[in-house]
């Protein structure tokens, strides 16, 4: 199965949702969920975590999203980048605005800083 993610908007499939229908009545009625419905979803739960695997490995971020939500413990976790500071770094976007002041910084990496803070002298 090479499947994509559903563009939105996009139809769902009528055996998928045959399946989400069941089992949304299942629940709703406090009955159990039809044991071939049960494998169907499971099987195609399996599948997409599958291919969710092989295309973009372990996604562990659960701990550090914690982590952040808390904010730093001490001095050296707030020197930490976020995780969506290290998107925009990813991505290449060096430019951060403060949002209380609305300055703009760049962030360099620390052998170019090093050049210009030398530079400078």
């Amino acid at each position: 199965m090479n499947a994509k993610a559903p563009a939105p908007g996009a139809a769902v499939p009528s055996e998928e949702l045959a399946d989400l229908r069941a089992v949304a009545d299942a629940v709703a009625a406090g009955r159990p969920v039809d044991p071939e419905v049960a494998r169907r979803v499971r099987d195609r739960s399996d599948r997409a975590r599958k291919e969710l695997l092989a295309a973009r490995g372990v996604q562990d971020i659960s701990v550090q999203l914690i982590r952040e939500s808390r904010g730093p413990l001490d001095a050296e976790q707030e020197r930490e980048l976020t995780l969506a500071q290290r998107d925009l770094l990813r991505r290449g976007e060096l430019r951060l605005t403060d949002p209380d002041t609305g300055k703009t910084y760049v962030l360099v990496p620390e052998d170019e800083y090093d050049r210009l803070h030398s530079a400078g002298r």
